[in-house]
């Protein structure tokens, strides 16, 4: 069999690769095309639940806060002996007025105490003077005012927040400062209503005052992870390019936020100047609104990798069914190629390997056909492209053969009974030539011209002329068999004549584009064609010449005929008798004649080995062929019966 080419990409791979990238590709496209469009929907929605959260918080705190200016104000106005109605005012805690003039101790001009306050939540008074005695440490005792707090010697008026909660036990108190004239007013209340508003789950709002100081938390835990630090931050950038809302980052965190200022008795102008008493941040980090998202796009992705893996599986098993019928149609072939024709391959499905099937079983019948037509030999070694185009010499061995009397014979036969007849004779001897490694060159009627070494040898010359004499042999015990139930006039008994001869050819192929053969051309093959002619003279049945004798050497019995001239040279022929060599008659018994079909081997034994003729009377007793004086025989005069192409 010829080197196959190695499969470098089998066809399971490139399902695989092109699989993988369809499903990659379609799947990469789809799963960012819909986390582009859902986190561009997701970010505008939080975006604009952002803004609106932050103005919620901004108009509650604004409206709260407004309450308490009023309320400060209003009871300012009134006279010491004015009762307040703590329990609509439940959330002031207390308010303090105090002159603009300093005189080097703080003097309140008047103090109003919500004791139920104090009372309701737990919490001490002295929260009132210590966050004072806070305030005149840093801003009043050195006669410098702090930055922290701003000019208490402003005339603008200005409404300032301060967070109290750390002198209150950590109550939500805030400090609101109304600067208006001559009068600084100082008024403490909680904030819980505007703390709760501030809780809006995944979003946090930060009050920061215009000194930066965070006053209200939506959350506790906002002091720790980093939230008032960015909202501190954001609303420095904010005051310096005065943006509203946008992307923030800080450090590891990237997030959406909203600011406004509040403005306390006021519209809001959205102005960080003076007439602001603070600001609202409210942010939402990117990881918590776009969590359910990437949640989403991960699953998405396992998903595309489980539908991948689900996918090479059925590819594995669907290329099976693609592969194997390619791999059995593979070794299938490559036994036709080897000469095996009698191959009938299962078609067990309607697509293109069904079909493809098919069409090889077409093909094996197609080239057994053709070899019919040839020699099967020569198409093989065609095939491997071993035959050399021009022509070379050959030491081999020539055979031909020829039906006696076979003119007369078909007289009594119609052209169909004929074709039968050679059919089931040339069957065979064929046979016989095959099995013992020989070639048929041609048919010539009914004469069969064969060969040994000259296609393909044994490796020596010996071996092929014992295995073209063990052949002719054969033949005889076939035939044999053939004639059984043969003797009517219509079905008479057949006779043969083989010749044989060994020397040097020429052989190769011969022809033309249109039709080609390989074919041997010299003496040698000639002077085998005319062995065979000796036989009728001799009254034998296989003739050799003294070349293919000098080569058999003692492994056959041979009577020696008359010598006759060939291209002016004497030549001695020789009538094969039987085997005597006990190793070739082991392997005629035990080997070639269960490969001669329709063989009788009881009819066998009787025409080769030890039961079998060990003269040339035998052989003719055997074959029912009159006796011969050879010495009246002159060979040389004799006529050729046929004249054989090429020589």
């Amino acid at each position: 069999m010829a080197d196959q080419m190695k499969v470098k990409f089998p066809i399971v791979l490139k399902m695989f690769l092109v699989i993988t990238i369809t499903l990659f590709i379609s799947f990469g496209i789809i799963i960012m095309l819909s986390h582009y469009f859902i986190y561009t929907s997701v970010k505008n929605t939080h975006e604009m639940n952002n803004r609106a959260l932050n103005d919620k918080a901004r108009s509650f705190t604004e409206s709260s806060f407004t309450a308490v200016y009023r309320d400060i104000l209003y009871f300012m106005s009134k006279d010491k002996s004015y009762k307040i109605d703590w329990r609509v005012n439940k959330n002031i805690a207390a308010i303090y007025s105090q002159n603009k003039e300093y005189t080097g101790s703080t003097k309140f001009d008047n103090t109003v105490i919500n004791n139920e306050f104090f009372i309701a939540n737990n919490c001490s008074t002295t929260g009132l003077r210590d966050f004072f005695e806070f305030f005149d440490l840093f801003d009043l005792e050195n006669n410098q005012q702090n930055e922290i707090y701003g000019d208490i010697d402003s005339s603008d008026n200005n409404i300032d927040l301060f967070d109290a909660r750390e002198y209150f036990d950590n109550l939500p108190v805030l400090v609101m400062r109304i600067r208006s004239n001559n009068m600084i007013h100082f008024g403490f209340f909680i904030a819980e209503e505007v703390v709760s508003s501030f809780s809006t789950g995944a979003n946090t709002s930060i009050l920061l005052n215009n000194f930066a100081q965070p006053l209200i938390l939506s959350n506790i835990d906002d002091y720790t992870n980093g939230s008032v630090y960015t909202a501190q931050r954001l609303f420095k950038t904010m005051k310096e390019h005065r943006i509203k809302t946008g992307d923030y980052k800080n450090g590891g965190k990237e997030g959406f936020y909203a600011i406004q200022n509040i403005s306390i008795g006021k519209t809001n102008i959205f102005d960080f100047g003076d007439q602001t008493s603070g600001a609202i941040i409210t942010f939402v980090d990117k990881d918590v609104v776009f969590e359910s998202i990437n949640n989403t796009t991960l699953r998405n992705i396992y998903l595309a990798f489980g539908v991948w893996f689900i996918s090479i599986i059925i590819i594995w098993f669907f290329s099976l069914g693609i592969s194997d019928p390619l791999l059995k149609l593979n070794s299938v072939s490559a036994r036709i190629e080897d000469g095996e024709y009698e191959i009938k391959l299962k078609i067990t499905s309607k697509d293109e390997t069904g079909l493809l099937t098919e069409t090889m079983n077409n093909l094996a019948v197609a080239l057994g056909n053709f070899e019919k037509f040839t020699n099967r030999t020569i198409a093989r070694l065609a095939r491997k492209e071993i035959l050399p185009l021009g022509g070379e010499n050959k030491n081999a061995t020539f055979f031909f053969s020829d039906i006696r009397s076979f003119t007369a014979i078909s007289e009594h036969m119609t052209p169909a009974q004929v074709v039968n007849f050679l059919n089931d004779y040339m069957y065979r001897m064929v046979a016989c030539v095959l099995i013992t490694g020989g070639a048929i060159d041609k048919f010539i009627g009914d004469a069969v011209m064969a060969h040994w070494g000259a296609v393909e040898s044994t490796g020596n010359a010996e071996s092929d002329a014992v295995n073209a004499v063990t052949a002719s042999l054969l033949m005889r015990a076939s035939l044999a068999s053939f004639n059984v139930g043969r003797g009517s006039f219509k079905k008479p008994i057949i006779k043969i004549g083989c010749g044989l001869n060994s020397g040097t050819v020429v052989a190769g192929l011969i022809g033309t584009d249109e039709k080609i053969e390989y074919t041997v051309i010299g003496d040698a093959v000639s002077f085998a064609d005319r062995c065979e002619t000796f036989n009728k003279a001799y009254g034998s049945e296989i003739v050799i010449s003294e070349h293919t004798y000098n080569l058999i050497g003692d492994k056959f019995i041979v009577e020696e005929m008359k010598t006759v001239t060939e291209n002016n040279m004497h030549v001695k022929t020789y009538a094969v008798i039987n085997i005597k060599d006990p190793v070739l008659l082991d392997k005629v018994f035990q080997e070639y004649l269960f490969k001669i079909p329709k063989m009788n081997l009881i009819i066998a034994a009787k025409c080769i080995g030890p039961t079998g003729p060990q003269t040339l009377e035998d052989v003719r007793t055997l074959l029912n062929i009159e006796s011969v004086d050879l010495s009246t025989v002159n060979v040389d005069e004799d006529e050729k019966k046929y004249s054989v192409a090429g020589k």
